[in-house]
């Protein structure tokens, strides 16, 4: 249940088969005037001000995967996932639909397509190293690194942001470093570097600040919300 309005991104009910009609649009388009000026202008990239052109058109990034050009776009509402890749030069598509927040519908369907097309990619796969959960990492191929409990009570405590309002809770359960908070499921918080940490259930990254010897607050970035600020209470 949500107590936003069914509208937009988290109001959208479909199905395999209505993702299929949608894309089959994109080589045969039916809306508008149908003809290929509306995908075009789809798929016309964002530039910048200083010129640099984005993968990202108008809703749906435009890139590339071992070689092959993508279109494509991901998305979470309360328990769902779901992705959607599409390879045109291939004339292939892979959707994948899940109903379990812990999934990772990129990460499946990227495996899948390195199934179904990977005779045709020029580039290697990615390693599980340099995946997250659900997006791709941002490089950080490091090993988890086993923190003793001693170590990790220096990142215990309750945290605040002023910019969300909201208090999140860390916590040492099981030897493990864990947060809590209103309307968030328990994440298990692993470590690859120094005061650097990643969600094991969710795809985020929290950097810690420190005072001497204790973490005084910390960063979090979640997907496309980044560097939002935690100060111990």
């Amino acid at each position: 249940m949500t107590s936003l309005e069914m509208i937009g991104d988290g109001g959208v009910f479909t199905t395999v088969n209505d993702l299929l009609a949608w894309d089959r649009n994109f080589y045969d388009n039916k809306l508008g005037e149908g003809d290929p000026a509306l995908i075009d202008r789809w798929l016309q990239r964002g530039v910048l001000n200083d010129g640099e052109v984005l993968d990202y058109a108008a809703g749906i990034a435009d890139s590339t995967y071992r070689g092959l050009r993508l279109i494509s776009h991901g998305g979470a509402f309360v328990g769902f996932r779901a992705d959607m890749l599409r390879f045109p030069d291939q004339r292939t598509s892979i959707i994948t639909l899940c109903n379990l927040a812990t999934t990772a519908p990129s990460r499946l369907a990227r495996r899948v397509a390195d199934v179904v097309l990977g005779d045709q990619m020029t580039e290697p796969a990615p390693t599980a190293s340099s995946e997250s959960s659900g997006e791709m990492d941002e490089g950080n191929g490091q090993a988890e690194m086993t923190l003793p409990v001693a170590e990790l009570r220096a990142y215990t405590g309750a945290f605040y942001s002023p910019e969300l309002n909201i208090t999140y809770e860390l916590a040492i359960d099981d030897g493990r470093l864990v947060m809590y908070g209103p309307r968030l499921a328990d994440i298990t918080l692993t470590s690859s570097t120094p005061d650097h940490f990643r969600g094991r259930e969710w795809p985020l990254v929290i950097r810690f600040l420190r005072d001497g010897g204790q973490a005084i607050g910390f960063f979090l970035d979640a997907g496309r919300v980044v560097n939002i600020r935690f100060e111990r209470r």
